[in-house]
């Protein structure tokens, strides 16, 4: 890994990605959002998996510490309401960024928005605020989104992810974190582990921990 959090003892905080290279993500997305990143044009993005611990929130880390930019973050769980938009959204996507590169909004939790109001309303904002500010909407359940909102997004399934294809990566990460943390332990063990909790990779690198407490 390129960057770690030594600030943190919780090692899926302190091993959670900070750069899009360090994803554990396919390779063809991986430097697709590269190039995004790089162009800084980043289009209003859908995450979307039915199981926790695949790695959304962790591309919106990567993805935003690289661009360097103003972004703000909603938890759509606890703030679902029309009110939110009038107020704390609004005011921040309707102005533009000190060094008038592209602001974001991240909205985790995005399902339990409301479909009523809050939902068609931010359709609405993805066009009006469009010139200064881009979206990012996380979420396990894709459906209880409204497709006009649905449609203005680029979306991406982790659910579709290979499991041949994302073994690998996952491996070669837990052996990264238990060399780092200096922990003897057989390779071959991380198999049963991967197996266990697959997709879910912040349980396994919290059960990792555990047994290695």
């Amino acid at each position: 890994m390129k960057k770690i959090n030594e600030k943190s003892s919780v090692w899926y905080e302190k091993y959670k990605p900070q750069c899009i290279e360090d994803l554990i993500i396919p390779d063809d997305l991986k430097n697709k959002l590269q190039v995004m990143v790089n162009k800084k044009d980043l289009p209003n993005l859908g995450l979307f998996s039915s199981n926790p611990g695949t790695g959304k929130s962790s591309t919106c880390n990567a993805v935003l510490s690289e661009l360097n930019t103003e972004s703000i973050w909603i938890n759509g769980s606890l703030s679902s309401g029309i009110d939110v938009l009038r107020g704390q959204i609004q005011k921040f996507a309707s102005t533009g960024s000190l060094d008038d590169e592209l602001k974001y909004v991240v909205i985790d939790e995005a399902d339990y928005l409301n479909s009523n109001s809050t939902q068609p309303a931010f359709r609405g904002f993805l066009d009006e605020f469009s010139d200064n500010c881009r979206f990012i909407f996380t979420g396990n359940y894709k459906d209880k989104l409204i497709e006009p909102l649905i449609s203005r997004l680029q979306c991406i399934d982790y659910d579709s992810f290979k499991k041949e294809e994302m073994i690998k990566p996952i491996f070669e990460r837990l052996s990264f974190i238990l060399n780092n943390e200096k922990i003897q332990y057989d390779p071959k063990d991380l198999v049963p582990v991967i197996n266990t909790f697959y997709p879910s990779i912040r349980n396994m690198i919290g059960t990792l921990q555990k047994c290695s407490g």
